[in-house]
């Protein structure tokens, strides 16, 4: 910037002790191996090399308030490299972390979610079967005994919950003592669907595209619920984040 760049901006602001508890993040046109030290050296918490994409962005703002809120000191300066490397350590601990559901079932109409989600189910260790409409899941469902069905609200012929409600029906005849997960999986999240998905019979809500995270959780709460022959909970959490 003119008249003062923004590394002597930054060493100013460390410099005042009313503002020196400011996080600060540098954006810089060329990147050198120095820099890394340099620019830790006066003081900022982050930088990253223009053009900056979005995630990066994202993922030092994300690092920085985290470490803000939770009164802790980052460990290192966060560059483009370090948020790389943390995304790559997560991937790997999803895949390498697996959960005890051997054989799940996907319920959905569109080719790419089916592929996303079986991809993603799998890293974290499940067998996974797919269903292209409602009819097709409950058919599925009735021939073997999955130990979660991950189902989209709207399909062609038979939509997700005409398909829960009667896997339910079916299920207090056949299996009555026996109660399968489902997650409903919806493209956005409106009002009342919540109830919708409750009178269906759903156990819990994920928004799609699906986060990794998210889906972990959910498996993680029902994995519990399976080893311990137990509800996961009171009430359905339905996780919309």
């Amino acid at each position: 910037m003119p008249d003062m760049g923004g590394e002597m901006l930054g060493r100013l602001i460390k410099a005042d002790p009313q503002l020196c508890h400011i996080s600060l993040l540098l954006l810089t046109s060329s990147g050198q191996k120095s820099d890394r030290a340099r620019f830790e050296e006066a003081g900022f918490s982050a930088y990253l090399v223009k053009p900056t994409r979005s995630t990066h962005l994202i993922g030092a703002l994300a690092a920085l308030w985290g470490a803000t809120l939770n009164g802790t000191a980052l460990p290192e300066i966060i560059t483009r490299h370090s948020l790389a490397e943390a995304h790559a350590a997560v991937q790997r601990s999803l895949s390498e972390e697996a959960l005890p559901f051997s054989h799940v079932l996907i319920a959905e109409d569109n080719a790419i979610n089916r592929k996303l989600a079986t991809r993603l189910l799998e890293k974290l260790g499940c067998r996974v079967d797919v269903a292209s409409n409602g009819i097709e899941a409950v058919q599925m469902w009735s021939s073997l005994p999955y130990d979660a069905i991950f189902m989209d609200c709207q399909m062609p012929e038979m939509d997700g919950f005409e398909a829960t409600a009667e896997i339910r029906r079916r299920e207090r005849i056949i299996w009555p003592a026996l109660h399968i997960p489902i997650v409903a999986l919806t493209a956005a999240a409106m009002a009342g669907d919540r109830e919708k998905c409750l009178a269906a019979g759903m156990d819990d809500f994920l928004s799609k595209p699906i986060q990794p995270g998210m889906l972990r959780s959910f498996l993680e709460r029902w994995a519990w619920s399976k080893t311990e022959g137990r509800e996961p909970v009171a009430e359905p959490t339905f996780s919309n984040q």
